[in-house]
């Protein structure tokens, strides 16, 4: 990434397990044909989820000078319109992503903001790739722990037939099987997170790695 960069690991009390490593490769094309349309549908529920992570991302990334940042796997721009905000006049964001349903949200959303902030489509795998070749420096890393509201301000139910909707492909699979059992697992997932209620709002532990460097050959004004 030019300038500074972060990403994040994520733990939350929702885990999937597997036996194979899986690469941005092996993600892309199921990002293509199912995954970024999903992502699309439940946008407004996925940003309320993650947004208590962007201020702590923000500020590990150290913003006290100029920079040009790159925000792989964007989404809809929200933590990147974040980012040229709280970052200092002169700052480039640019973000990617493989959906390109998502980068014509982000794009559109944008429209109002500074022409310091842009979005593409592109392969995530090859810019990682690429971002580790260049290599980083004073690379730091800080623990987060906290609370993630499932979907934003939902209770129960609703917070179950978002997460079985917008975190998983469960929800397909469930579909085939029948209503009968698509409601039996939505019904008990509410019962787990009733367990998490806080307020009206489903609110899950989660902890969060979030791992910062900056381009060894980068100085603050470029």
């Amino acid at each position: 990434m030019g300038g500074p960069g972060a990403s994040r690991g994520m733990d939350t009390g929702m885990t999937t397990t597997s036996n194979a490593a899986v690469t941005p490769a092996d993600l892309a094309p199921d990002w293509h044909a199912t995954r970024g349309e999903t992502w699309r549908e439940h946008l407004s529920g996925m940003e309320a989820t993650l947004a208590p992570i962007d201020a702590p991302l923000i500020d590990a990334l150290g913003l006290d000078a100029p920079f040009r940042i790159a925000d792989v796997g964007c989404g809809g721009g929200a933590t990147s319109r974040a980012i040229v905000r709280r970052a200092p006049k002169g700052s480039v964001v640019r973000g990617y992503d493989l959906s390109p349903e998502v980068i014509a949200i982000a794009r559109r959303r944008a429209a109002p903001e500074s022409c310091d902030v842009s979005f593409d489509v592109a392969d995530v795998g090859a810019l990682l790739a690429l971002f580790e070749r260049a290599g980083f420096a004073e690379l730091d890393v800080r623990a987060w722990r906290g609370q993630l509201p499932i979907g934003g301000a939902l209770g129960p139910a609703d917070a179950a037939s978002f997460a079985l909707a917008a975190f998983s492909s469960f929800d397909a699979l469930l579909g085939r099987a029948g209503d009968c059992a698509r409601l039996e697992a939505r019904r008990r997932l509410a019962e787990r997170f009733a367990e998490h209620d806080v307020e009206g709002s489903i609110r899950m532990n989660a902890s969060v790695h979030i791992v910062t460097g900056v381009r060894a050959s980068d100085t603050p004004d470029t």
